[in-house]
C-alpha cells in the first residue's frame, strides 16, 4: 500500500527561482545602476568561491555596467543580471524572479545532465519522468549540437566573457547550461544514435507540468517487502513541517529491518530539515558540518537525538544528479556519521550556503553563497580548524553507480535495484 503525505503551503527552494514574472514597474537609468551596484559589490564582499573561480569580477564591472544605461524595463534589467552571474558557474546563484524568456536554472530545471569525456559531449543523466526521458534520449548517447549549432560553438558562444581561463569545470557547466535551455525556447538537441544523427524536439511547456505533478506529494512511504521500508522526499528539506511527516512515516515503518530513503527528488532545504531527518537516526548528540563564512569565524554544527525512539535498522540513501544543497548535505552527513550507505551518481555540487539578498529599488532578490559548508564527522568537542569533512562537488557515493553502463539500459531503475541489493548485504 502506498502512503502519501501531502503538503500545500508554498516552498521556498534553494535553487529553484519561484517567483512568477513581475509586472513592468520601470525604473530610472540611475535606480538601474544603484540596484546593479548592490549585485556586484555584494558579490565582490561575500561570496565565498571566487578563490575557487577563474572569472575576472572587475572585468564583469567593466563589461557590464555600461549596458545598464541602455536598460529601459526589468525584463531587460532580469536579462543583463542573469548574463552577469553566469560569468560565475555557479548553480547555487540566481535571481529569485525570472522572465518568459529566462535562462533554465541546473539542476532544478533541466532534464538532461551531461559532461565532456574525450573531447566528446555525453549524456551522462536523465531525470525520470521528464521530457528528455519521454523523448528517447539515455544515457551514453553523444550530443552533437543543440538548436542548429554544433555543441561545441553552442558551448563556446554561451561562455562568460569575463572568464580569465577555460577549464574543464568551466566547459561542463556551460555545456548543461546550453542544453537546460531557456523558458520559452523549444529544445533540439541532436544525438547521434546508432550511428546516426538523430535530431530530439522537447517543447519547453512540457517541464513544468511534469515539475509540479511531482511536488504534489511531500513525503510518500511504503514498504517494498515486509522487512523493507521505502521512504522518498519529493521536495526540499526545509523545515517546517517536514520533521512531522517524516516521524510519521517512520512510525509506520518501525517494525521493518532496513530503510531506503530516497533524495533524488531533493534540491534544497535548511538545517532544521537536515537535522529533523538525522536526529531520529542517531543516539547521540554529534557533529556534522563545518561553515566556514567569507566573514567571521569557522563554526561547527551538532545534532542532537530527537523522538522518543531512533531508527537503528540498516539504512541506504539513494541520491543523482539532481540532489542538491540540503538533500547533498543530508547525504553527506548520513555516510560520514556511518548511518547510512549512499548509493547512486554523484549530486549536483551545489556548494556552501546562501544568502538572500533584494536590491534597493527593483526589490527583484537574488542569492549569494556566503559561506562554504563541509560535511561531515568528529567524535569529541574540537576546534573548527579540526573538521575536514567533504564539499559537495568533491563527494562520491559510497557506492557509486555508472550511468554509462551496458546494465543501466536492462533496469527501470537501477540505482533503487543497486540501493536494494545493498540493503540486502547490510540486513544479513
Amino acid at each position: 500500500m502506498l502512503f502519501a503525505l501531502i503538503f500545500c503551503a508554498l516552498l521556498t527552494f534553494n535553487f529553484l527561482s519561484c517567483s512568477i514574472a513581475f509586472a513592468q514597474n520601470d525604473l530610472t537609468a540611475e535606480q538601474y545602476e544603484e540596484d546593479f551596484d548592490f549585485l556586484w559589490k555584494t558579490f565582490r564582499t561575500d561570496y565565498a568561491y571566487f578563490d575557487e573561480k577563474r572569472t575576472d569580477w572587475d572585468r564583469v564591472n567593466e563589461i557590464y555596467r555600461p549596458a545598464v544605461r541602455t536598460i529601459s524595463t526589468k525584463s531587460e534589467f532580469v536579462a543583463l543580471l542573469e548574463k552577469v552571474l553566469e560569468e560565475l558557474y555557479d548553480d547555487h546563484i540566481h535571481l529569485n524572479t525570472h522572465t518568459p524568456s529566462s535562462p533554465n536554472i541546473v539542476p532544478s530545471r533541466t532534464d538532461v545532465w551531461a559532461e565532456w569525456i574525450d573531447g566528446r559531449a555525453i549524456v551522462t543523466g536523465i531525470r525520470p519522468g521528464f521530457p528528455a526521458e519521454f523523448a528517447g534520449l539515455r544515457p551514453g548517447m553523444e550530443i552533437l549540437g543543440f538548436n542548429g549549432m554544433s555543441i561545441e560553438d553552442a558551448v563556446r558562444k554561451r561562455m562568460g566573457r569575463a572568464i580569465v581561463e577555460v577549464d574543464d569545470e568551466i566547459r561542463g557547466w556551460t555545456l548543461r547550461k546550453v542544453l537546460a535551455g531557456y523558458r520559452n525556447e523549444i529544445r533540439t538537441i541532436e544525438v547521434e544514435f546508432q550511428g546516426e544523427a538523430t535530431p530530439v524536439s522537447i517543447p519547453f511547456d512540457a517541464f513544468d507540468a511534469v515539475y509540479d505533478s511531482q511536488h504534489e506529494i511531500r513525503l510518500d512511504f511504503r514498504t517494498l517487502d515486509p522487512r523493507v521500508g521505502y521512504m522518498i522526499i519529493n521536495s526540499t528539506l526545509a523545515g517546517g513541517r517536514l520533521p512531522d511527516l517524516f516521524d510519521f512515516a517512520l512510525e509506520e515503518l518501525r517494525d521493518t529491518n532496513g530503510l531506503i530513503l530516497d533524495l533524488r527528488k531533493v534540491g534544497g532545504g535548511n538545517t532544521g530539515g537536515v537535522e529533523g531527518i538525522i536526529g531520529r537516526l542517531i543516539d547521540r548528540e554529534r557533529v556534522y558540518q563545518r561553515t566556514v563564512p567569507r566573514k567571521g569565524e569557522p563554526f561547527l554544527s551538532r545534532v542532537r537525538p530527537r523522538g522518543e525512539w531512533r531508527y537503528k535498522q540498516p539504512l541506504v540513501v539513494l541520491v543523482n544528479r539532481w540532489t542538491g544543497s540540503a538533500g547533498e548535505g543530508l547525504a553527506i552527513s548520513l555516510d560520514a556519521l556511518d548511518r547510512a550507505t549512499v548509493v547512486g551518481t554523484k549530486m549536483a555540487g551545489l556548494e556552501g550556503s546562501v544568502l538572500t539578498m533584494r536590491m534597493p529599488n527593483s526589490g527583484i532578490g537574488f542569492q549569494c553563497t556566503n559561506q562554504r559548508i563541509f560535511n561531515g564527522t568528529l567524535k569529541g568537542d574540537p576546534a573548527p580548524q579540526e573538521f575536514v569533512g567533504s564539499s559537495r562537488s568533491a563527494y562520491v557515493p559510497s557506492v557509486l553507480v555508472d550511468t554509462l553502463t551496458d546494465a543501466w539500459g536492462e533496469s527501470e531503475d537501477p540505482i533503487l535495484e543497486k540501493g536494494l541489493e545493498v540493503l540486502g548485504k547490510l540486513m544479513n
